[in-house]
């Protein structure tokens, strides 16, 4: 169960997640994604997007944002603020782990000693792969 001042965070995130899907709604679709309200009140709306050409649109259409947070409100907000944030990341992939010397010799003496040639090339392809440091 979550108390205090989590639950009042939780709640303030709800609040702002539900003005910001009430705002997209409002506005016109070229301004109605690719951003998140991160401040809603009589002093300030606070915009976050990760993108600087999206920055940009949402600066020119300050009046209809400000009118679009008090249609959702009730209170005009005095100015408005557009945060750029650092696009997520996708964790890099390490890269696969590579065969070791000795794995790759054995690799190649199986493979010269199949008949099957399926088989012989496949070994040998996967002796490809290992590392020629010792």
């Amino acid at each position: 169960m979550v108390t205090g001042s989590a639950r009042g965070l939780i709640e303030q995130a709800r609040r702002l997640e539900a003005a910001g899907a009430a705002m997209a709604k409002m506005l016109p679709s070229e301004l109605s994604s690719g951003w998140q309200l991160a401040r809603l009140d009589a002093e300030v709306l606070v915009l976050i997007t990760d993108s600087a050409a999206r920055a940009t649109r949402l600066r020119y259409a300050r009046a209809m944002l400000l009118q679009t947070a008090e249609q959702c409100l009730g209170v005009r907000a005095r100015t408005l603020s557009i945060k750029l944030a650092q696009p997520r990341r996708k964790p890099r992939t390490p890269p696969p782990p590579r065969l070791s010397p000795a794995a790759g010799e054995s690799l190649r003496q199986a493979a010269q000693s199949m008949e099957n040639e399926a088989l012989r090339q496949a070994l040998a392809r996967l002796a490809r792969h290992a590392r020629t440091d010792t």
